[in-house]
């Protein structure tokens, strides 16, 4: 199915030509299509774009992408760019939005009060519960609203969970692979606690990857959202910065792609989206 979003955005006509997907305007959206805000934190703003229009475009319903952005200046995209396809996260208008998605950041090693959007985000997900919104977060955008909803703290593990791991699902047929980057997880016995958690996909050694609250939250601890060569350019990142990061595991796992749209399908279908 078709997704809808800004024609100018920097990937939209390499999508279109390279990857054959099915994008348009997002001034041609049918009125019955799910409008979706996405609060890109990523440092790589343009890539996480292109992924998520990857994703997206195999849901089985029209989809219209926004983009909207903190209002901390990023280091990474030329502000004139932001301006022309970014809204502000504080000028929201939470009644135009079906659902939104919120990215990772590299923020992880800091306290989240410490984070400078921190109040922003907080606000953000005030609102987005006072009217009912569905959000799909992922990596620490998924450990900062799980912090905010429900006090579940980020604890560091003893190394970097970096590459592909297998998983066991309530809501995939078969064994389901997804790639991490983070230093952090969640404690089991913490989110077990609370018994308005439910974990929905978990991973022996590194922790829940999918908890699903009452409210139509989804937090996702890895990055269903990526692709091999994301994780091989975060691996020559951080060499080229003088780290010990060992190389991703499970890079003979050809494609997760079909095991993370089961993800979004699920989340859509779990808030009813027409």
């Amino acid at each position: 199915m078709s997704v809808y979003t800004s024609p100018s955005i920097a990937s939209f006509k390499a999508l279109i030509e390279s990857d054959g997907l099915p994008l348009d305007d997002i001034t041609k959206a049918p009125q019955n299509a799910l409008r979706i805000g996405i609060i890109n934190l990523m440092p790589t703003r343009m890539e996480t774009e292109r992924q998520w229009c990857r994703l997206f475009s195999s849901v089985p319903k029209p989809i219209a992408l926004h983009w909207i952005e903190t209002s901390r200046k990023s280091k990474h995209t030329e502000e004139a760019y932001t301006q022309k396809h970014y809204t502000k996260l504080k000028d929201l208008d939470y009644q135009a939005f079906d659902a939104f998605v919120l990215t990772g950041a590299p923020v992880e090693h800091m306290p989240f009060e410490s984070v400078d959007y921190w109040q922003e985000l907080a606000t953000f997900y005030k609102h987005a519960t006072l009217y009912e919104k569905p959000i799909l977060s992922v990596c620490w955008g998924a450990q900062a609203l799980l912090y905010l909803g429900y006090g579940i703290q980020k604890y560091f593990s003893e190394g970097k969970i970096f590459g592909v791991f297998p998983h066991v699902s309530s809501i995939h047929v078969s064994m389901p692979w997804f790639p991490h980057s983070r230093y952090t997880t969640w404690r089991d016995a913490e989110v077990a606690n609370d018994k308005s958690l439910k974990v929905l996909i978990h991973s022996e050694g590194i922790g829940p990857f999918l908890i699903a609250d009452q409210r139509h939250c989804w937090f996702v601890s890895g990055h269903m959202e990526y692709d091999k060569e994301t994780l091989l350019k975060e691996y020559h990142r951080d060499i080229d910065k003088g780290m010990a990061t060992v190389f991703p595991k499970g890079m003979d796992i050809s494609s997760w792609h079909e095991d993370s749209i089961r993800v979004i399908e699920n989340w859509i279908i779990q808030w009813g989206g027409k």
